[in-house]
């Protein structure tokens, strides 16, 4: 009888099941998307665990809401409106510039559900010409990638390496996880919200197989943030702050989108807090109905 290797295979049980047990998931979409925000740079158990309370969140409430807008004046902004942010729901390398209060920011959620393959997002939100993908969108965008490309998208195609423990955004060396992460800088022009205004983005990407609903599935998370605020030509709008996290599910039948972004505007043009969180939606939906388009035809792109 082998009683070494039985007195191994029992240590090693042993071991396993002292492995601390994954979060519980979040209820709701506000404790949903400060979970993620909160813990981007965590274990994947934990990234599952947020994903799972914004998939119940769907189940429960949020399918009502998938591709619509609220309508003005009749309440429904308040179905897609988020509570200010603390700075704990900030990840440590989400640090501006600005002097503003986050209670100054409007918050806004929005899901959809997209029409492509989970490989097809990817592509799609990997490319640096976004003003080329989400054409109108954009008065012009840059991307710089600050991580290996390469490296991620090949992930993609094979297998996504797990991310085992938290990682330290302002220590580690991003080099070890780029399959995992990708790191981007975006100086971009936009007239969102009625306002034409130039200012950079960071965004973070972090894909994998995580445990979601009791069931391993493919997802996106999008971390980002603006690192110093902008104003327009004539002084009269202004981008204070934004922070915003993404996180795109593949489910049967396509791949489900939740938006949760957090804008700090001055301007005469975007009118009450109601208008602002339908155009805020309406722009976050633009971008779902436009890849679901794209990869009904992906020969529409030129190559990059």
């Amino acid at each position: 009888m082998n009683r070494p290797g039985l007195f191994s295979a029992l240590i090693l049980g042993a071991l396993a099941g002292c492995q601390a047990p994954p979060p519980e998931a979040p209820q709701g979409a506000e404790a949903g998307t400060r979970f993620l925000m909160s813990s981007f740079y965590a274990d994947d158990a934990t990234i599952g665990a947020g994903l799972t309370g914004l998939m119940n969140w769907y189940d429960d409430e949020g399918a009502a809401l998938d591709g619509e807008a609220p309508e003005i004046g009749n309440d429904e902004a308040a179905d897609y409106t988020l509570l200010p942010l603390a700075p704990d729901d900030l990840a440590t390398t989400q640090v501006s510039t600005t002097d503003r209060p986050l209670d100054s920011m409007n918050g806004v959620m929005a899901v959809s559900t997209v029409g492509c393959t989970f490989a097809q997002v990817e592509e799609l939100g990997a490319r640096a010409d976004q003003e080329v993908v989400f054409e109108g969108e954009w008065a012009h965008y840059a991307r710089t990638f600050e991580t290996d490309r390469a490296a991620y998208e090949a992930a993609t195609a094979g297998e996504i390496p797990a991310i085992t423990a938290p990682i330290d955004p302002l220590t580690a060396d991003f080099a070890d996880t780029a399959g995992a992460l990708m790191l981007t800088s975006n100086p971009l022009g936009t007239s969102e919200f009625g306002t034409n205004l130039d200012y950079t983005l960071n965004l973070h990407f972090r894909h994998g197989t995580y445990l979601i609903q009791e069931e391993e599935r493919s997802a996106t998370l999008i971390l980002s943030w603006q690192p110093d605020p902008t104003t327009g030509a004539g002084g009269s709008n202004s981008l204070h702050q934004t922070f915003a996290i993404d996180a795109l599910v593949e489910v049967d039948g396509g791949v489900r989108r939740f938006a949760a972004t957090w804008n700090d505007v001055e301007s005469s043009a975007t009118g009450t807090d109601e208008i602002i969180v339908r155009l805020t939606v309406r722009r976050i939906n633009r971008f779902a109905e436009r890849m679901t388009e794209l990869c009904a035809d992906m020969s529409q792109l030129p190559p990059e």
